[in-house]
């Protein structure tokens, strides 16, 4: 008698996760090109960027409290169906921002939309390591998270350079018709992903009673705060060294998103070999003296080129060793602690605009950068106290 052995279409196990890698690659580009287009809103709006930008705090704080609820409320839904539903909210959302002409429905456009990345972006991310075997898990959420690094790279200079040439409306509503069309592919293609068992509310809990994971989401929050005080505002930082010229903005954002998929991609070989510690200090503390030198010496474009180039790689391989951390600290509840991770990411995002309208009314965009690099060095000093916790803590039991 025969065996027969059914080998798994890697093909098709692949295209799924292009399509995941897609709509995070989509709800990147959405959250993250508004910082090239802050000036053409304002001028829309008859408004300031500054307030602009509280559009952000707003996309940010949704998704940071429906994400863990979602992730709860929903936990028994088809993952298909949840996929495929952020897409569609996201998409809806978009369209609201691209036809508006008020601010206010704009804000609320931008929280529809993050209601569909709060369903799409952990579902996704989750699902991943479900279509591929477990020794090969690690693989498949390097290739689903490369989508925000392409968001960076690409969606989010793409996006600027089209809003140059055709209007702030024109990204959104691209990124509005590709999120529909690809809601329609996921439903059809992305089928059977294992719905993973669900955990009660006390659990979820259980990694806040460790103090090294909240000073772990503590850093992230400071590192994300560092960072997103100044990419959101490029713009008005950069205004000098490329002359309010749209154009110019979406190439340094380019060369900032290539630096960052370097950095990204060089952040777990160099993690691993050097530890979390380590790692994160030599990132943030290079970050934190290139925000300095924009602030001294990024008026000549050519040198703002250079120097997005080194921000990008070290702003993106950042979170690599916190999440790393995060992770290790007790691995029987990894999962759990790193879902706060996420939190604990766009409470930082939701912080950036109100913190950068504070320092740009004391001192002009000039003061951002040197605010994101006070902001990194909080992390820094957050991180080393992690680790000194956890001495203590072993001396103790």
């Amino acid at each position: 008698m025969t065996t027969t052995i059914e080998v798994p279409n890697r093909a098709r196990t692949y295209l799924k996760l292009g399509l995941l890698a897609a709509g995070l690659f989509l709800s990147g580009t959405n959250a993250f090109v508004i910082a090239g287009l802050l000036p053409n809103l304002a001028d829309e709006f008859n408004s300031t960027e500054a307030s602009i930008g509280y559009s952000v705090t707003v996309y940010a704080l949704v998704i940071a409290v429906a994400a863990p609820a979602a992730s709860i409320l929903l936990a028994r839904v088809s993952r298909t169906t949840l996929i495929a539903s952020g897409l569609v909210l996201m998409s809806a959302g978009t369209l609201i921002t691209a036809i508006t002409s008020s601010v206010e429905i704009f804000t609320l456009g931008r929280a529809v939309a993050a209601l569909g990345g709060a369903v799409l972006v952990p579902t996704a991310t989750a699902a991943g390591p479900a279509l591929m075997p477990p020794q090969r898990a690690a693989t498949a959420i390097a290739f689903i998270t490369l989508g925000f690094s392409l968001a960076t790279a690409v969606g989010a200079p793409l996006g600027t350079a089209l809003g140059a040439s055709f209007g702030w409306r024109a990204p959104f509503y691209i990124i509005a018709i590709l999120a529909l069309i690809l809601a329609a592919v996921v439903a059809l293609l992305v089928r059977g992903v294992p719905i993973p068992p669900s955990s009660p509310v006390l659990q979820r809990l259980r990694p806040l009673r460790d103090i090294r994971v909240d000073i772990g989401l503590i850093t992230t929050l400071l590192l994300i705060l560092g960072f997103n005080v100044v990419y959101l505002f490029s713009a008005s930082v950069t205004s000098e060294a490329t002359g309010n010229s749209g154009s110019l903005l979406a190439i340094l954002l380019f060369v900032f998103g290539l630096g960052g998929v370097a950095g990204n991609l060089a952040a777990g070989p160099i993690t691993d070999r050097f530890s979390a510690r380590t790692a994160l200090t030599v990132f943030l503390g290079i970050q934190a003296v290139v925000l300095i030198l924009i602030a001294m010496i990024g008026r000549t474009f050519w040198v703002s080129i250079v120097l997005f180039a080194v921000w990008g790689a070290t702003a993106l391989a950042a979170p690599v060793p916190v999440q790393q951390r995060l992770a290790t600290i007790n691995p029987p509840t990894a999962g759990l602690a790193l879902s706060w991770f996420t939190s604990a990411q766009y409470l930082g995002i939701a912080l950036a605009p109100i913190l950068a309208a504070s320092a740009a009314g004391i001192g002009g965009a000039q003061l951002l950068p040197l605010v994101g690099a006070a902001s990194l060095a909080l992390a820094i000093l957050a991180f080393q106290w992690g680790f000194v916790a956890k001495r203590r803590n072993a001396t103790s039991v």
